[in-house]
């Protein structure tokens, strides 16, 4: 089982209000072992109704950094059911039962993404104009990898075990203690599915040497855009929780980074939300920060 949280995962604070919230059913079955449960009159119970039972939680938002958060953290055995190939036949057959459509989207999100130019653009001031040593954090078979065509050599860690399909790209699903120090280290769009952020920026760390930069990128969420424009608006908008547990604002993954010890370079909020809209069914608005130790 995992573990329930009462501070902010980002800036450590105490001061949180929370709603409650339920798990999405194919998060709770895979993840968890736990189907959505039918209620009817052979149960027996005169003082709930028929429906159905889901899996709950609670939202939780901080009021120092405007983090929204999932309470309950998933142990590691959780996590690996959730990500052991991840997206792959039996991951997608899954999802697809309890939401249809998804299939479809998921040939769209493996095809790679549209704006490497961009992320290349933005990384460009922090890397070497020569071969690159990359390493990316969680970078599955490497197909988003940035530079992959100016790299001196590429290593991905993904827990997923997926084939990168490459002889030349070496990928561990466990975290070597012989590697070498990296000129770029990716970190893209791993940590909204983190359950503790800061152990995975201090596993990273090692890696790192005063020249290294770190790429660190995560979807500023819907939810969190409009409140940007207000005050932290309240746990209750959060209703339900997928695979994104955290909803980062500017100020909270900027708190979470400072926190872990690294230096922001460079930060920029990318709005892709006119681009792909209609096939991932989402608008796409993403935060980016180049770091250093």
């Amino acid at each position: 089982m995992g573990t329930t949280v009462e501070e902010c995962i980002c800036c450590g604070s105490r001061d949180l209000e929370f709603a409650t919230a339920l798990w999405m059913p194919f998060v709770s079955h895979r993840a968890m072992n736990l189907a959505p449960m039918k209620i009817d009159r052979s149960f027996g119970l005169r003082t709930v109704p028929d429906g159905t039972a889901f899996s709950l939680c609670k939202s939780l938002m901080c009021h120092d950094c405007g983090h929204l958060f999932a309470d309950y953290r998933f142990s590691e055995t959780e996590m690996t059911n959730l990500y052991t190939e991840y997206r792959g036949s039996a991951y997608t057959a899954l999802r697809e039962t309890y939401e249809p459509g998804y299939a479809a989207r998921n040939a769209v999100i493996s095809e790679g993404i549209f704006y490497m130019q961009l992320v290349e653009d933005f990384l460009r001031p922090f890397v070497p104009e020569s071969a690159i040593a990359v390493l990316d954090w969680g970078g599955d078979t490497g197909t988003n990898t940035p530079f992959r065509e100016r790299r001196s050599l590429l290593h991905i860690f993904d827990p997923s075990g997926r084939d990168t399909g490459s002889d030349e790209i070496l990928s561990f699903s466990e975290v070597p203690e012989d590697l070498t120090k990296y000129d770029l280290i990716v970190l893209s769009n791993v940590l909204e599915h983190i359950p503790f952020p800061s152990e995975t920026l201090a596993a990273i760390r090692p890696f790192m040497s005063p020249e290294t930069t770190l790429y660190v990128e995560v979807p500023l969420e819907n939810l969190q855009r409009s409140a940007l424009q207000s005050p932290y608006t309240g746990a209750h908008r959060k209703k339900y929780w997928h695979e994104h547990i955290n909803f980062f604002t500017p100020t909270s993954m900027e708190r979470l980074l400072t926190k872990a010890g690294f230096t922001v370079q460079a930060s920029k909020i990318l709005d892709l939300s006119s681009s792909h809209e209609e096939a991932l069914g989402s608008a796409m608005v993403l935060l980016q920060y180049a770091c250093k130790l």
